[in-house]
């Protein structure tokens, strides 16, 4: 509380586990070197958030610390492909299933209480363009879409909608890799 000074400071504990699963191939498709590739990704986050006094005890506040979980499962395909010798493509399609549990998140402090899951599934793509590399400098062009951070959503109980926050990029760069020992 800023302007009537609270004596207390938050205490954040998480634990994330996350993982992946899939298959590669290697190949040509129609004469042009290519690579795919399908499998899913997955991201489970534990949060216990609670106060604490400043004195610097571990002992919370009045209020019980809260126990969050939430999880990110994406089932993904991607293409690399090069058609030409200094010119490669990139696509990438996932969907983001990102469920999170928020049961028993605020007794009193709440307008509305929240009804403890909520679960979204926001698709998503990614394409890239690169040219080169000459004199070991690639150009590129990335364009994509889809989720930007599960713990940006909004307050679960707020009275705005409990959305996850959409992203869309556009990235026009230069790489490049001087020395071959400095990457």
């Amino acid at each position: 509380d800023p302007i009537n000074w609270d004596p207390t400071e938050q205490v954040l504990t998480r634990y994330v586990y996350g993982g992946e699963i899939g298959y590669q191939h290697t190949g040509n498709i129609m004469t042009v070197p290519s690579n795919i590739s399908i499998g899913i990704q997955t991201r489970i986050e534990q949060t216990q958030v609670g106060y604490r006094t400043t004195t610097g005890k571990q002992e919370f506040t009045d209020q019980q610390p809260l126990t969050l979980l939430d999880g990110v499962y994406s089932p993904y395909l991607s293409m690399t492909s090069q058609p030409f010798p200094l010119f490669r493509v990139l696509g990438d399609l996932r969907m983001d299933i990102v469920s999170y549990d928020a049961q028993g998140v605020c007794d009193t402090t709440c307008s509305q209480e929240p009804n403890g899951e909520n679960d979204e599934i926001i698709p998503s793509f990614r394409g890239n363009v690169t040219l080169g590399p000459w004199f070991r400098t690639e150009g590129f062009i990335n364009i994509g879409s889809g989720l930007y951070s599960h713990e940006e959503r909004e307050h679960t109980g707020s009275t705005a909608a409990e959305r996850l926050p959409r992203s869309t990029i556009y990235e026009v760069g230069v790489r490049s890799h001087p020395w071959e020992t400095l990457n």
